[in-house]
């Protein structure tokens, strides 16, 4: 058994999260990925991305879509979107996985950044 820890990593199809999946699949600390649909306005966008970052470098993406309560997405560009407790959701979501598949971490890629589209990053 590798003591090297296994990681499923968030992977939103942004830069952040693939950098960070590409950071741990380089150290052979990657065990998966995880796309959320939770009702973003970029989710078919940002799917894509995930499915062909994980398909260049041979990674298995799992997908979950989930509703969040509380919710507020505009779908308009520029304009902020409310979701309560959306980065510990996701993490849990995460867990979930990693718990399922042997994994022992969770990782995500969020910056302050974020906050500029959501609120309660």
């Amino acid at each position: 058994m590798s003591d090297t820890p296994m990681t499923v990593v968030l992977l939103s199809g942004g830069i952040d999260s693939a950098a960070l999946a590409a950071l741990l699949r380089d150290r052979g600390e990657l065990a998966a990925c995880l796309f959320v649909m939770y009702g973003q306005p970029a989710a078919g966008r940002e799917l894509l991305a995930a499915q062909e970052w994980c398909q260049a470098h041979d990674v298995t993406l799992h997908t979950v879509q989930t509703t969040i309560p509380g919710a507020q997405m505009s779908g308009a560009p520029g304009d902020p979107c409310i979701v309560p407790a959306r980065n510990l959701i996701l993490a849990s979501l995460g867990a979930t996985l990693a718990y399922s598949i042997g994994a022992g971490q969770v990782a995500l890629g969020v910056t302050q950044d974020d906050q500029a589209a959501y609120y309660d990053c």
